[in-house]
């Protein structure tokens, strides 16, 4: 398409919003089907699709990946922009939330845990905490 295609404002912006959540969601169907079945630690995804359907797959994402460029350069679709403090922020408030709320205490609600076991979650939870203290520390003036 030639030229840019002006929008109001608050058009604009919500479609800048699923753009970026299209290129998100993009990027994720990319790692799952570029996996193939490889594990992490807490998660195994199970393959069920054949390399035909994959590549298939994965030539519908890089299609859609190009009409989503093509949607952001015509509306001229803001970028979001972050800094990495915020992000970094973002996520070690987020971890130190699932970290409170997995301790003996933080669990109350799923009943009491035995003593030794209320002990060793606390401990292996608040050793978590701590090394996650290091990211607060160092970010710090």
């Amino acid at each position: 398409m030639s030229g840019r295609i002006n929008l109001p404002p608050n058009h604009r912006r919500s479609l800048s919003a699923t753009a970026q959540l299209v290129e998100n969601a993009l990027d994720e169907l990319e790692s799952v089907l570029g996996r193939q079945g490889r594990e992490k630690l807490t998660s195994r995804v199970k393959v069920t699709y054949s390399n035909e359907d994959r590549d298939r797959f994965l030539r519908t994402v890089a299609a859609m990946r190009l009409a989503n460029e093509e949607l952001v350069r015509d509306f001229g679709l803001d970028q979001k922009e972050s800094t990495e403090k915020q992000i970094v922020q973002s996520s070690t408030a987020y971890l130190w939330t699932i970290l409170r709320n997995s301790t003996s205490r933080g669990m109350r609600g799923f009943g009491e845990l035995p003593p030794d076991s209320a002990r060793e979650v606390d401990r292996r939870i608040n050793q978590l905490l701590n090394l996650l203290e290091q990211f607060f520390d160092s970010d710090r003036p």
